[in-house]
């Protein structure tokens, strides 16, 4: 079946054809741009793990475009391909010559080895965990809730008396773990960011950079989970950071300031400080509009009073990372949680839902029983032939704006795109 995901409306303008679906022959970018770059997390990861973090097109192997693939069609630049390779929760990956898509769906701009991500690297062991633990079991969610040998041992020293003899015993295992005290691995942007530097970045790329949000998951995570662990992945993310304050809403606040720092400096050192341009930026898109977010409110103790704060945390880093970009017209910022509100009320882009995944869940988490998806398998066949209860049409799915609790459908990836590229024509990009 072919599907429209995206009908362009009288707002849209030549350039923007391509992202909306058709217009070959319309207006070239007002610029050369000689390459597309992207570095970042899910929404940008154009098939590291052999998928990509959508609805999977039936009807063609290499899936529905995600925003960045059109973003790059519209430029009329070279189609993107995954410079990484690897298994889904593996910290260690291959790499593809040529291709200059960064992005690896689970990256973060504070990445903390698990137990999981650890293990799953080690010869022998890594096959035996692969395969009796696979991404998403019920071990697979302890072992990922459970920090790296390397955040352990960097907590010890507070422990009186035990905590040496424990670093003495631990010290000797974590030094045969990849990322154990020290990250290394792709997953970690700056990594990316450095690998985008090696290939050449020059005058005439455009870089598109989206991360942030699983980072903002992990400080959620943490702090709802406090109640369980006594706090202490909490305080160890806390910690990762260098952060000081002890009141947990102050140490959100002060841990997503730091994020947006740290994500900048990485941005100046791997990209400004090489000659970049044309960096297009997004930021993070409110918690709040989440299918997850409300799971969460409606199944874990204490997620509905921490919205606010949640919320707080997000756009202390929307407005640190605001701060550090502005003036500098290397950078053109794309608002991702504006363009959601303004999608979500916009009445010309008949969104039907907007706060449900298309897609099934497949069970529940192990520890915080919220509902658990395959993306994997959730095509769009599939999706067609099993329309909900009072839905009869084939195309019902078609403009959901999450294929599951946290990911965008093919339509909101082309509100992405649409968002981006009115940013570039504004900047004079396309």
């Amino acid at each position: 079946m072919t599907i429209r995901i995206l009908t362009c409306t009288a707002l849209a303008i030549a350039a923007l054809l391509s992202a909306c679906g058709g217009g070959d022959d319309g207006p070239g970018p007002k610029t050369d741009t000689r390459v597309v770059r992207v570095a970042g997390d899910d929404q940008g990861d154009a098939g590291t793990f052999g998928f990509k973090f959508t609805v999977q097109d039936s009807a063609n192997p290499n899936g529905f475009p995600i925003f960045t693939e059109l973003v790059a069609a519209s430029l009329k630049a070279p189609a993107l391909c995954n410079h990484y390779r690897g298994i889904n929760g593996s910290v260690s990956f291959t790499t593809q010559t040529g291709c200059t898509s960064m992005a690896i769906a689970g990256s973060r701009i504070n990445f903390q080895p698990t137990l999981a991500n650890q293990l799953r690297t080690l010869p022998l062991i890594g096959e035996v965990v692969n395969n009796a633990a696979p991404v998403g079991s019920p071990v697979d969610q302890v072992l990922n809730m459970l920090p790296g040998l390397g955040s352990v041992l960097a907590n010890l020293p507070s422990l009186p008396l035990v905590g040496a003899v424990l670093a003495g015993v631990l010290q000797p295992i974590a030094d045969q773990l990849p990322g154990a005290t020290a990250a290394t691995t792709p997953l970690l942007v700056d990594n990316q960011l450095k690998a985008m530097a090696t290939q050449g970045v020059n005058a005439q790329d455009l870089v598109i950079l989206i991360a942030g949000s699983n980072d903002a998951a992990d400080v959620a995570t943490a702090f709802l989970q406090a109640s369980i662990d006594q706090g202490i992945a909490f305080t160890t993310l806390m910690g990762s950071m260098g952060v000081t304050n002890t009141d947990r809403r102050a140490a959100g606040n002060e841990y997503m300031g730091k994020l947006a720092d740290k994500y900048f400096a990485s941005i100046n050192t791997h990209l400004l400080a090489k000659g970049a341009t044309k960096i297009a930026i997004l930021n993070m898109p409110n918690v709040v509009q989440t299918p997850r977010l409300s799971q969460a409110r409606a199944t874990i103790q204490g997620a509905e009073a921490a919205v606010p704060m949640l919320v707080e945390w997000v756009e202390t880093y929307n407005n640190k990372l605001a701060a550090n970009i502005s003036g500098d017209k290397r950078f053109v910022q794309v608002d991702y949680r504006k363009l959601i509100n303004d999608a979500i009320t916009d009445p010309n882009l008949l969104v039907t839902n907007s706060d449900t995944p298309a897609c099934p869940s497949t069970g529940t988490g192990t520890l915080d029983m919220l509902p658990t998806y395959d993306l994997k398998s959730c095509t769009s066949g599939m999706l067609s032939s099993n329309p909900p209860e009072g839905q009869t049409s084939p195309d019902w799915w078609t403009r959901y704006f999450f294929a599951d609790s946290t990911h965008p459908t093919p339509y909101l990836h082309n509100l992405l795109a649409r968002g981006v590229n009115l940013e570039l024509i504004r900047a004079g990009i396309l």
